[in-house]
């Protein structure tokens, strides 16, 4: 794929004036006041911009402004839009067979994915069930592992993010305020630890996982995602995961890896929670599974799918739904696998992420220490003092034409999350945009930032 043309530091400076207003106008009218109320609190009174078409990483919006994307629609484009080799491998399947009968009957886009994920698990012989969303896969884990144990209880971490449908709502730990009005529907019992970045953290961790493991009604289930994305690109000490799961499985605890956004060539690897030493019982994988179009799975080991089999046998159909495996979405999950298993593909992305680490640090460096870069592979966060400055330093981004993400359970951290088939030249001149960017910002946002702080430290206190 050519590397997007508006990479040029001026290209998208000047807006267009817009020849309708007819797209914002129907969202004005018709758009539920919950989704609009959340994109006015992340771009004020200015409109947010209008998406009319997009190739690679440059967006066009509605006014015939251009972009440059680097949120790869939160990881769910890592090919980045409109791959010409993801197409035609949906052009060919829709020819062929668009539609199935959800779980019903089987179709052979659906027999070859179950086969090509099988072949990534890190156990042998690993079962999968299919999804649209990320949320599916997590509730897919929920449930098994509650047919598993028999244990109505699991374990999570604050700042973890697994979704906000009913059921994984239960066990999202970014922020409260997700669960509080819907609490009284949320009966599953979720224990919450803190998710530790130090090796002292780490062990009081999971002396705390031990001692719940020790009650009378011990939890079924540990959720964890290897890096916490949307709560603020956090990576735990080395060695926690190993040990989590290993002491889960010592007590008949499963596990399971929130893989939704790491997983699949995100950070460099395909399974982030086993290169840092865990095996977990399941894996939950989206995003970028489906490279654009909506598909999520459930990787289980022979044994936690056993209680599937055992159930589905005397009761039917637990958990399916009427797209679950369409040939279509299985086709473009398939097109990503392929390019996934290429030669150097996630070789690469750890390159082009060191190299935009070391660059963004570099640039960022007269900032001192109100500043950090953190990231691994093309998964990247860079962590402002607080929520005020990372949301002005968005909005100048956004000025250059730059499409960022906020993350971090106050806004703080700012999240790059570029599409992983770019060369390598592309990369470094995205580095140089963001830092650019936000070094021009650099006295509004030292403004904001002594507005935002407390005038003395009893205020803090």
């Amino acid at each position: 794929m050519p590397d997007a043309p508006f990479l040029s530091r001026t290209a998208t400076r000047t807006p267009v004036k817009a020849s309708s207003d007819a797209p914002q106008q129907a969202l004005d009218a018709h758009e539920c006041g919950a989704v609009s109320a959340r994109r006015t609190r992340r771009y004020g009174a200015t409109a947010a911009p209008i998406w009319a078409r997009a190739h690679g990483t440059q967006l066009r919006d509605a006014t015939g402004r251009t972009y440059l994307d680097l949120t790869s629609s939160f990881g769910a484009a890592p090919l980045g839009q409109t791959n010409l080799r993801w197409l035609a491998a949906l052009v060919k399947q829709g020819l062929t067979l668009t539609h199935g009968l959800g779980d019903l009957h089987p179709n052979a886009a659906k027999a070859r994915l179950l086969a090509a994920l099988g072949a990534l698990a890190p156990w042998p012989n690993a079962r999968v069930m299919l999804g649209l969303n990320g949320a599916d896969a997590i509730d897919a884990a929920l449930k098994t592992a509650l047919l598993a144990t028999g244990r109505p209880h699991v374990v999570a971490f604050r700042g973890g993010y697994h979704g906000l449908m009913l059921g994984p709502l239960a066990v999202c730990g970014l922020s409260d305020a997700f669960r509080q009005p819907f609490a009284a529907a949320l009966r599953l019992k979720v224990s919450w630890l803190d998710f530790p970045t130090t090796a002292q953290d780490a062990e009081a961790t999971l002396e705390a996982f031990a001692s719940l493991l020790r009650r009378p009604k011990p939890p079924g289930l540990v959720l964890f995602e290897p890096i916490l994305g949307r709560g603020g690109v956090t990576r735990p000490a080395d060695g926690f995961l190993a040990q989590l799961t290993h002491l889960a499985r010592k007590h008949g605890c499963l596990s399971a890896a929130d893989e939704i956004l790491t997983g699949l060539g995100r950070t460099g690897v395909c399974w982030e929670s086993t290169a840092q030493g865990a095996l977990p019982d399941m894996l939950c994988a989206g995003k970028a599974l489906g490279a654009g179009l909506p598909i999520s799975a459930l990787l289980l080991n022979p044994k936690s799918a056993e209680a599937w089999s055992e159930r589905g046998a005397a009761l039917g159909a637990l958990h399916t739904a009427t797209y679950f495996g369409s040939p279509l979405l299985c086709a473009a999950a398939l097109a990503y696998l392929e390019a996934l298993q290429r030669p150097s593909f996630v070789q690469q992305v750890r390159a082009a992420g060191e190299a935009m680490l070391c660059h963004l640090r570099r640039a960022l460096s007269p900032l001192g220490d109100t500043v950090r870069v953190v990231g691994r592979g093309l998964l990247i966060g860079i962590i402002f003092e607080n929520g005020p400055i990372a949301l002005a330093a968005l909005g100048r981004l956004r000025e250059r034409g730059i499409l960022a993400l906020l993350a971090g359970a106050s806004g703080e951290v700012l999240q790059l999350l570029p599409p992983l088939n770019l060369s390598a030249g592309a990369y470094v001149r995205m580095s140089h945009a963001v830092a650019d960017a936000i070094l021009g910002a650099e006295g509004t946002l030292a403004q904001r930032l002594e507005s935002a702080r407390p005038e003395t430290d009893d205020a803090a206190a």
